[in-house]
């Protein structure tokens, strides 16, 4: 535990809120570079050209509210499933090649992490931890359903369904904080879709073309968010449906 509070970030994962600044400045004139990179392979609509400028106006608002989320909790920083393996015996790992030297540390160090809830469930081994910190649980909720779950879930209806049913109501059973509603984590998690939505377009997909998305899946390379085409419209979709919620809020 003393290796993770000196080596954990203030704020988890390494697009989110205030990170990376400058880049997400330049959202309305990245969309418009998203925008003419996919045009033959993505349907932008009249409303969802629309995005880059609406997400300009109010990105100081929408980081302020990111960053004044008041509730807290471990966050991962980095949960994708590229970085989950799972053993012959079924155990979960959760790993970054890049921290592949750490493990030598193991068991020493990292089953101080090891969750167990009983005989008959999968133990899982975190071992990726250099963008973890304290912030919202909804930032590693938003992250791995954009990077991670077949393209099928990502409906509104599917989404909202997991978000309540497969991590806020399992919060609630670990939470200080009994009283933490999920109408109120729903807005959390739209902000946290949101931030990387902006992080995806103005680090990622302007300098990206279908081509680019190909070769990320041939090579199974990073997330889905980088090589799967319906699921970037997918995240194109939800992110003009989520706009107008946090507009209405």
């Amino acid at each position: 535990l003393d290796l993770f509070v000196l080596t954990s970030h203030v704020g988890s994962g390494h697009w989110t809120g205030e990170k990376r600044w400058e880049q997400k400045c330049r959202i309305k004139e990245e969309w418009r570079r998203t925008m003419e990179n996919f045009h033959d392979s993505l349907v932008f609509t009249k409303e969802s050209r629309k995005i880059g400028s609406r997400l300009q106006r109010n990105l100081d608002k929408l980081i302020a509210q990111f960053v004044a989320i008041p509730h807290k909790t471990l966050v991962h920083g980095d949960f994708k499933v590229t970085n989950v393996f799972v053993d012959k015996a079924k155990y979960v790992f959760i790993c970054s090649l890049s921290l592949s030297c750490y493990a030598a540390l193991s068991p020493f160090v990292f089953d101080s992490f090891v969750y167990q809830q009983g005989a008959a469930e999968s133990e899982v081994y975190v071992i990726d931890w250099q963008w973890a910190g304290q912030g919202t649980g909804a930032i590693d909720a938003a992250y791995f359903l954009c990077t991670s779950c077949s393209i099928d879930l990502l409906t509104l209806r599917n989404v909202k369904h997991m978000v309540k049913k497969a991590y806020h109501s399992t919060l609630l059973r670990f939470a200080t904080n009994a009283d933490y509603k999920f109408k109120l984590f729903w807005q959390q998690f739209m902000l946290c879709w949101v931030d990387f939505f902006v992080y995806c377009v103005t680090s990622k997909w302007s300098t990206m073309t279908p081509k680019t998305v190909q070769e990320y899946a041939e090579k199974s390379k990073d997330g889905l968010h980088l090589r799967s085409l319906p699921h970037m419209q997918a995240m194109i979709d939800l992110t003009y449906v989520f706009l107008n919620e946090l507009d209405a809020a």
